[in-house]
């Protein structure tokens, strides 16, 4: 049948067979036997269109794909939520905005947060970009980096004002940006709590040293030490801390 079906032989062979069984459908002479997905005058309409002569076009070897000679907003955007390109950047330049410093102060820390650098591969979905940032703004291309065929600059005054806006429309950190943002500020907190407790453990030894040397001092006749000279210093601040003032005290005397 695939045979017949590529000759216009063939194919007038196949719908005359066709035709005549059609008619024998028609007068009742026979009937089907099985149900077609196609039906009948569907099945002889394809044939009609087996002897439509096909077009052909022409299919070029090479697509040029047009440049867009400008960058756009979006893009610019999708920049600015990458941060300045230190660690963490665009998480303490979140922060920084959010505790509603006016726009010249945010200006000058945005000019001293990213600092003076660049990077490529600067914009999404464009390989031949970048980015180069100085105490002038940020400057973004497309194209060769000495003839780009698409470029901006913006000043620091603009780069605060776009990011002011898309943090209050909550469009700055992207949704996997705002995940990371949350463990940023987990250990962030974590940290400050580890520091705090450092810094008050440095006090109470230093407080220990002091009460230590006022029981010598109040205690010590000259030649001795009662035996009870250090227990108020003990009770009130616990026998390993006075241990190791004691022997941190020693070592730097010695």
């Amino acid at each position: 049948m695939v045979e017949l079906l590529s000759s216009p032989e063939g194919i007038d062979l196949v719908t005359s067979h066709m035709d005549k069984a059609l008619a024998q459908l028609e007068s009742g002479e026979k009937k089907l036997r099985f149900r077609s997905v196609m039906s009948k005058e569907e099945l002889r309409a394809e044939l009609d269109n087996l002897l439509l002569q096909k077009k052909t076009f022409p299919v070029s070897d090479h697509v040029e794909v047009k440049k867009e000679d400008f960058i756009t907003q979006d893009e610019i955007d999708h920049r600015l939520g990458r941060g300045s390109g230190f660690v963490h950047g665009s998480f303490r330049i979140y922060d920084y905005f959010m505790e509603g410093h006016d726009s010249k102060d945010a200006a000058d820390f945005l000019k001293h947060e990213y600092g003076t650098g660049g990077s490529s591969h600067a914009l999404a979905g464009a390989d031949h970009s970048w980015e180069d940032h100085n105490f002038k703004g940020i400057s973004l291309k497309k194209g060769d980096l000495s003839n780009p065929y698409a470029d901006v600059l913006l000043p620091w005054k603009a780069v605060e004002k776009r990011i002011r806006k898309l943090i209050r429309e909550d469009k700055y950190l992207s949704p996997k940006g705002k995940e990371a943002y949350a463990e940023y500020k987990e250990e962030q907190a974590q940290k400050e709590l580890e520091q705090a407790q450092a810094k008050i453990e440095r006090d109470t030894k230093v407080s220990c040293k002091d009460a230590i040397d006022r029981a010598i001092a109040e205690n010590f006749d000259g030649h001795r030490l009662p035996k009870r000279t250090a227990e108020g210093v003990i009770r009130e601040y616990g026998i390993e801390r006075v241990s190791y003032v004691l022997a941190n005290t020693v070592m730097h005397r010695s």
